[in-house]
């Protein structure tokens, strides 16, 4: 290990470039293939794979970064407090991102409060003059940047919301996998697309776009760029599955979830318009690692966001709460005993069926 992370310091100190790290509750792995593709236009750009974020992933990613790299884009998760601030010192980046703060690894922590500190060690490392920029549309948006502050950090606030912040949302239409906006940048305009549908794509771009602005990148490049972007598996990809009565949209969420981004899982899954004698079925397993909030995140979601999406449920993941409003199948009770569904692999996870 200690090898490892002098391998990754070296790599660090021989690199002229801009080094850009993200973190979050949510949208932290999207925003980092999200900006390396908007900076990729340009010069060359290395960035982490996949989610290599701890204290493994993270050095690793660094010590394969190229002499000649012109930006390089991290990405940081934590599990528990103290994790991050190492990894942001051994990379000591130019510029550093936060999502947003929601109630993720929460079985760590007593309060949100505290889970926002945790991610606030991502300035720990910031080189001198280092910009943070910040995810406004969430409770914990003042603390972080209290910490911003504290850090000597030069703060750039992003928000889909608040026309005070820095970079707004002027406009947007969204579609199942497309979404169209126009962003301001101080007095820039920019207008571009993603190839994602759902408001929480939107407001990564708005982050990606921040950053690019910050590093000194082409703002026309990057939003041109975002049009080919598409999401990674298990992150919403939408899969067309041939069956002999026709073909069904498979969209693909399944790589991890927490409050916020099961929250903009339903928002996509309300977009998609099943055909004429089509409907939506949503398949939702248990969210892990919330500690004491686990059954209260696990109630019903808004009555407004159900509706969007189906009238009926069916409980077999034990944790969720069947939702009031929508029809409980009669195979309830028949299922009660058989709650753990087999998957394919041979292993068993409890899920819900909502349709």
């Amino acid at each position: 290990m200690a090898a490892l992370y002098k391998l990754a310091a070296a790599a660090r100190a021989r690199m002229t470039g801009k080094v850009a790290v993200v973190t979050g509750s949510a949208g932290k792995t999207s925003v980092k293939d999200m900006l390396r593709l908007a900076l990729g236009r340009e010069r060359l750009v290395h960035a982490s794979i996949r989610s290599f974020n701890n204290h493994l992933g993270a050095p690793l990613s660094l010590a394969r970064m190229p002499r000649e790299t012109a930006f390089a884009v991290f990405e940081l998760g934590m599990s528990a407090a103290g994790e991050i601030a190492p990894l942001s010192r051994l990379m000591a980046p130019d510029l550093a991102i936060v999502t947003g703060v929601g109630k993720a690894h929460a079985q760590a922590f007593d309060s949100l409060m505290q889970i926002a500190d945790a991610k606030a060690e991502i300035f720990a490392g910031l080189t001198p003059g280092g910009v943070a920029v910040l995810g406004m549309d969430h409770d914990q948006a003042s603390r972080l940047v209290t910490h911003a502050k504290a850090a000597k950090a030069r703060l750039v606030t992003v928000s889909m919301e608040e026309a005070s912040a820095d970079v707004g949302l002027v406009r947007y239409h969204e579609q199942a996998q497309l979404s169209c906006f126009t962003a301001r940048l101080g007095k820039t305009l920019v207008t571009g697309k993603i190839g994602a549908g759902g408001r929480h794509w939107v407001a990564n771009a708005l982050l990606v776009l921040a950053a690019v602005r910050e590093l000194g990148g082409d703002l026309g490049l990057a939003a041109l760029a975002l049009a080919d972007f598409r999401p990674a598996k298990g992150r919403g990809v939408h899969r067309q599955i041939a069956l002999r009565d026709g073909p069904f949209t498979l969209i693909d969420d399944a790589y991890n979830a927490n409050p916020l981004s099961f929250e903009a899982s339903l928002a996509a899954l309300a977009l998609a318009a099943p055909g004429a004698k089509g409907r939506r079925l949503g398949i939702f397993a248990d969210m892990a690692e919330l500690g004491a909030d686990s059954a209260s995140c696990h109630q019903p979601w808004p009555k407004r966001r159900r509706q969007q999406a189906w009238r009926r449920s069916l409980r077999l993941a034990p944790k969720w709460r069947p939702w009031p409003g929508t029809q409980i199948s009669r195979l309830q009770r028949w299922m009660a005993p058989n709650r753990r569904w087999r998957r394919p692999s041979g292993s068993f996870g409890p899920v819900m069926f909502c349709w």
